[in-house]
């Protein structure tokens, strides 16, 4: 089984990585953010960010401008975690989706330190060029991108609105508020100066607003060490029945980030599942899965490519919205290429650390099913041929691999694979329940020996020396049960 690094492949100075945002929401929700490298969160859709700034008692600290800044996803799946240092500990921001009543993306920052500190939401117009070079203190300051704009925040008490679209529910109003015209640094210099305004927000009618849509607005809380600040991010017309009375309490209520990863594993384990010999290809296997979930393309190549990793709901709800001419296109099947490793290769090194791709993640799973599964080559509809593991990447020899539940002509296989010298063995099982009566499929391992064929549908045989192993050939004994390749 894969091994896991604590921190991901997200780990390292945040700015680095701010062009590589990964996509949070819930599943049946509407929802959906994007959670960049330093743990800014924009929602979908929109032209302005929520950036997250904290106060401790030495300095304020940016996580965009600041070196000690590691990220991950809570579990592989879309729920974000991004740590920041500061003295005694760490400051810990977090997004995910909740869905239900209400439906919305949670922004919440936890003082995992020893000592309070003041934490400032900062709503800005989005920077699609990135976050501005340097380290902590930095002073450089750009304009906002093209396309970003913010025009108006107004708050009524631990309601927030934001430019008519989005809504941010906190537990309690700011303690002190603070507002600037984006790109000139003025709000930032007012926040860090500890000059922000500790009067009612915006004055008189509890609105502050620029006509150029420059707007930048940070508002200030207190945060007490070993505590968790917890907001909503929601569209404006969304139902939130959090209730007016005790905000904080009902927002505590809400589902928290290892709940709603928990609920995202609950949500993977099902259809075709892999366990891979790399933590890169594992890592990137996971947030594949999670993301066609999550918004699943209404294209061919992904209709495609969720029925082939038996997720079979999603794909009949994409074939619903696809025209004919499309559905026409996803009973095509795409050839196989001739080195399906070089393939899955090339979509491996194509995605971001943030286990994401500029073009979606449906490329990588279809190579990635090329290189686990075949039975588009061979055989018949009534006699099929099934190719386990058709092509073999050079660094997975000598290593376990499972797959559980890959759907076929053949009906839905599992295998395991362990190698023992230089020879693999394979573990295999075929449920054949749903296949009219007939000649068992034939199976075939031609990356592992390429004379080797069974139409047994369950068994396990130890096959000849890999050429390839670094082990001398030999014709070791069988060990005892390796493990059922038919368990989840």
């Amino acid at each position: 089984m894969a091994t896991v690094n604590p921190l991901g492949s997200l780990a390292g100075p945040a700015r680095r990585h701010a062009g590589a945002a990964v996509r949070v929401g819930a599943v049946g929700g509407t929802a959906r953010a994007d959670v960049d490298g330093s743990g800014s969160v924009g929602p979908a859709g929109a032209s302005w960010r929520l950036e997250w700034w904290v106060g401790a008692d030495d300095r304020w600290r940016i996580p965009r401008e600041e070196a000690a800044v590691r990220q991950r996803r809570v579990g592989g799946v879309p729920v974000v975690e991004t740590a920041m240092r500061v003295p005694g500990g760490d400051a810990v921001a977090r997004a995910y989706g909740v869905g239900g009543d209400p439906d919305g993306i949670v922004v919440e920052v936890e003082n995992a330190s020893a000592a309070p500190f003041a934490l400032a939401l900062v709503l800005r117009p989005a920077d699609p060029g990135g976050s501005p070079p340097g380290g902590g203190g930095s002073a450089v300051h750009r304009p906002p991108g093209p396309g970003g704009a913010l025009s108006w925040v107004a708050a009524d008490g631990p309601r927030v609105e934001v430019d008519g679209s989005h809504r941010l529910l906190v537990p309690r109003p700011p303690m002190r508020w603070a507002t600037g015209r984006a790109g000139t640094g003025s709000c930032r210099a007012t926040v860090l100066a500890g000059e922000a305004f500790a009067d009612a927000f915006g004055g008189p009618g509890g609105r502050v607003s620029d006509p150029d849509g420059r707007l930048e607005v940070a508002l200030v809380f207190p945060v007490a060490h070993r505590t968790t600040f917890r907001s909503l991010l929601t569209t404006a017309g969304a139902e939130v029945p959090l209730g007016d009375a005790v905000p904080g309490r009902a927002l505590a209520g809400l589902a928290t980030a290892a709940d709603a990863a928990r609920g995202w594993s609950t949500l993977l384990d099902r259809g075709m599942r892999a366990t891979l010999p790399d933590d890169r290809t594992d890592e990137l296997l996971t947030a594949a899965r999670a993301a066609v979930l999550l918004d699943p393309p209404a294209d061919a190549a992904a209709m495609a490519v969720l029925e082939d990793w038996g997720l079979d709901a999603e794909a009949a709800e994409v074939w619903a919205r696809l025209g004919l001419r499309a559905r026409r296109a996803a009973r095509r099947r795409p050839p196989v290429p001739a080195a399906p490793e070089a393939a899955l290769a090339a979509a491996v090194a194509s995605a971001s650390p943030a286990a994401t791709w500029d073009a979606g993640p449906v490329a990588f799973l279809r190579a990635l099913h090329d290189v686990l599964v075949d039975d588009g080559r061979g055989g018949s509809r009534r006699e099929p041929a099934v190719a386990l593991l058709p092509a073999l990447p050079s660094a997975w020899i000598g290593a376990p691999l499972e797959v559980h539940h890959a759907p076929t002509r053949a009906g839905r296989v599992s295998y395991a694979l362990r190698w023992h010298g230089g020879h693999p063995l394979l573990m295999w099982e075929v449920d054949t329940s749903r296949r009219r009566p007939g000649p068992g499929p034939l199976l075939r391992a031609p990356a592992l020996d390429p004379g080797w064929s069974t139409r047994a549908t369950t068994g396990d045989a130890l096959l000849g020396h890999h050429p390839d192993h670094s082990a001398p050939p030999g014709d070791p004994a069988p060990p005892g049960d390796p493990g059922d390749p038919g368990d989840p």
